[in-house]
């Protein structure tokens, strides 16, 4: 009988556990998911900015080649791009890419210094483009890509078109990077809360069931032995 009641309880208790790991579970994909979309939008609304902070005529009047180096224009955008990503604690890189009538994607500048490992010398051939970007040159549309994997790493990139002055002809788009790991982990923080709540509330009911079964068991050994007036009325 008591192993019947004990058997009983622990499926309650086993019902009631999953009942709470089920929205736990489901509040944490959620979670997951909202948060992604959140940094998704930031980072747009950031590489946004600074594709309309680029002078579009200085863009315009650049090869994407050797011959931009030294220029006014090449060095003023590059600078510019520079500083940008100083100023931004996340970002991995920044760059501008155009696209040949072969459809072939080639970097007119970027935000390192040309002393670094990861410098993209203007003219230089994107081979590992992904369909994402090949999308965005097609369809000139605006959008947060990745985890992609390259030469530069792993990165989650923005990107924004930008066009020609007074006309909706691209120029080139922009891309703005961070890194992978960064925003994984940024998603996980937010995800912390409502995970170790639901873990909380879990080993919480189940502490409270296994007091609850050791009282029972100490109530069970006691009322099995014998009292001191049972004894004296033996004597």
């Amino acid at each position: 009988m008591e192993e019947e009641e004990n058997s009983k309880k622990k499926y309650v208790i086993s019902l009631m556990i999953l009942f709470i790991l089920i929205p736990g579970f489901y509040l944490t994909w959620f979670t997951w998911h909202l948060t992604a979309e959140k940094l998704s939008e930031n980072a747009l609304e950031q590489a946004r900015l600074v594709a309309e902070s680029i002078n579009a005529k200085r863009l315009a009047r650049l090869k994407g080649s050797s011959e931009d180096l030294g220029t006014q224009d090449y060095e003023r955008i590059k600078q510019q791009l520079f500083q940008i990503r100083k100023a931004h604690s996340t970002c991995r890189f920044i760059y501008l890419m155009g696209q040949k009538k072969d459809g072939t994607i080639f970097f007119f500048l970027d935000s390192q210094p040309e002393t670094s490992t990861d410098y993209a010398p203007p003219g230089l051939i994107y081979d590992e483009v992904s369909d994402e970007y090949l999308l965005t040159f097609k369809t000139g549309h605006q959008q947060t890509v990745g985890p992609v994997t390259d030469r530069w790493g792993t990165l989650v990139t923005s990107l924004v078109p930008l066009y020609y002055p007074g006309t909706r002809k691209m120029i080139a788009i922009l891309g703005m990077d961070t890194e992978a790991d960064d925003w994984t982990r940024e998603i996980i923080s937010q995800c912390m809360l409502p995970l170790g709540l639901t873990g909380f509330i879990v080993l919480l009911m189940l502490f409270i069931f296994m007091l609850h079964q050791s009282r029972a068991r100490i109530r069970a050994r006691t009322s099995r032995r014998p009292s001191w007036q049972q004894s004296l009325k033996k004597l």
